[in-house]
This record gives structure tokens, sequence and C-alpha cells, in this order.
């Protein structure tokens, strides 16, 4: 079927268990397609699985990519990268410049793009404490080369101490739904301090408790 499709842009969403024996076999096909994914949707419920997947993901051209969706099950996972290959903002420009929408449950990956226009982090915040690299800037530095954003939802803020440019504000003209979810109040009140939507727009914020379905 895929060699009939040619270049064709793909649906790729494949359930990663290990239980299953072809497990390793399904990322391994999954990866050699993400050229030509133009929706990623998948569950991974193995560290190893999972790393080797995320890893992938931001090193290969993603030309044809606009919704991306990962969620790593039963384990807190944070690809083991360096983090030079994180927060080189402009690779990610270049990788999947048609990119909209980011769904990321059980893991980070501070992903940046002027084309994004939907952020979702649902992980656990008590699996990523505060880090040496994975910091509020960061997270800051992932809003602010993502200006086009319409929907941020998260329910993980770093904590942590302010870097030495706190005083930088983030841009969101066109930001216009928020959903705060279990996050430290100081963070959230980190957060809020730094964003400035647009003036002459409704934001809708949303504030709810980490217990809450």
């Amino acid at each position: 079927i895929t060699e009939r499709a040619g270049d064709c842009p793909l649906d790729l969403c494949p359930r990663l268990h290990t239980s299953h024996r072809w497990a390793y076999d399904t990322v391994a096909f999954t990866q050699d397609h993400l050229h030509v994914a133009k929706t990623v949707d998948t569950t991974l419920d193995n560290p190893v699985i999972a790393s080797r997947f995320l890893g992938a993901l931001v090193t290969t051209d993603l030309p044809h990519l606009e919704s991306l969706a990962v969620c790593c099950k039963n384990y807190p996972i944070n690809p083991h990268m360096e983090p030079d290959a994180y927060l080189d903002w402009a690779h990610y420009e270049l990788v999947a410049p048609k990119l909209k929408e980011i769904k990321m449950r059980g893991c980070i990956v501070p992903w940046a793009s002027q084309t994004l226009v939907k952020l979702t982090i649902d992980v656990e915040p008590s699996y990523f404490p505060p880090s040496n690299w994975l910091t509020f800037d960061v997270f800051r530095g992932m809003l602010r080369r993502s200006p086009n954003l319409e929907s941020l939802t998260t329910h993980w803020i770093p904590t942590g101490e302010w870097g030495a440019d706190n005083v930088d504000t983030v841009l969101l003209p066109h930001l216009r739904d928020m959903c705060l979810r279990g996050v430290h109040a100081s963070a959230g009140h980190k957060l809020l301090s730094v964003l400035q939507p647009s003036p002459s727009s409704t934001l809708n914020i949303t504030l709810l408790p980490l217990t809450t379905d």
C-alpha cells in the first residue's frame, strides 16, 4: 500500500505496545515513513521505543506534517538527547514547515514553530522536576517562537528561578484560549505575567485543579 501511495501524505497512527511482538517492527516502519506523514498520532508504552521514536521526530524532515500527537504511557519519559538538539529552534522551522498542532502527553519536546496554532502539554508535574536545561526560560522560548498560537493547554510549567531576560514579554496576538491545569500557583502567575495577547481580542483563561478530569 505504501509503495502505491508514493509520496502522498499519510496519516500514521501506531499504538506501540511492548507486549506485541511486532512493536519494534512497527516503530521502524513508522520512522521510515515520517517523511510523508501528514498526521502522526501515536501511543508509546516503553521508554526505549519512545526515546527512539521521539529522537527520530526531531531529526527527520517532516515536510507534510500538520498534526503531531504523542502519548507516552505508564512512565515518565523525556527523550535522551543533548539540550542543544532540543533547543535549535530554527531546526524545527525547517523540518516541519506546515506543523499546526502538537499534543504531548507524558513527554515534553520543546517544539516551536511560526506555523503552530495549537499546543497541548499534558504531563504529571511530579514526573518532570526542575532540570538544568528544561527551565521556565526554555518554556517561554517555545511560546515566543510560536507567535501564531491560538490555543494553549498545559498541565506543566517549569518552576525555578527567572533567567537574565525575565523582563521580556511573549507576544501572542492570536491567542484566544488558554487552559492551565494543576500548575503551581507561582508558575501560573509567572506565565500570565509575561504573556501579551492582543489588546483588541478576548482571551478565555481556564484554571483547573490537577484532579479534574
